[in-house]
């Protein structure tokens, strides 16, 4: 019970952080049953299939693990925005970004790329928070 809630929140946390980032996701007008839908798919991926990912990716753990796991969240993303009412994908402009003194500058996103970057961004902040839980 305790891992179900936990990736419930996890989802949800990640979710935020990629609309916090990159601002593509629009949940429409019933946004709080079209967020519940999207964060009850996105757990069902991260709950049922990330253990498969994990058998399929078995010699290394790090970057084909995470690839799998960004691919199958941009079919998850892409598969809600034909059946979860509401929810959908638009074009974005990521503002410019400083991190660790590089600079990045504001790039305007198609609604394919914005999809892209806000799966990468979710898969990530999930496997991150993820990997905080686990017992080593």
């Amino acid at each position: 019970m305790k891992k179900i809630l936990r990736t419930l929140i996890f989802t949800a946390l990640a979710l935020e952080a990629s609309r916090q980032v990159i601002g593509a996701f629009d949940y429409g007008s019933d946004s709080f049953k079209s967020v519940v839908l999207l964060v009850l798919g996105l757990s069902l991926l991260y709950f049922f299939l990330k253990p498969l990912i994990s058998i399929v990716s078995l010699p290394t753990r790090g970057l084909p693990f995470v690839f799998l796991t960004f691919a199958m969240t941009v079919i998850v993303i892409y598969v809600s925005t034909l059946f979860v009412p509401g929810f959908s994908i638009h074009s974005s402009t990521v503002s410019g970004l400083v991190i660790l003194g590089f600079s990045f500058p504001s790039y305007d996103l198609t609604s394919l790329q914005a999809m892209v970057f806000s799966s990468l961004v979710t898969s990530l902040t999930y496997t991150f928070l993820e990997s905080l839980c686990t017992k080593r």
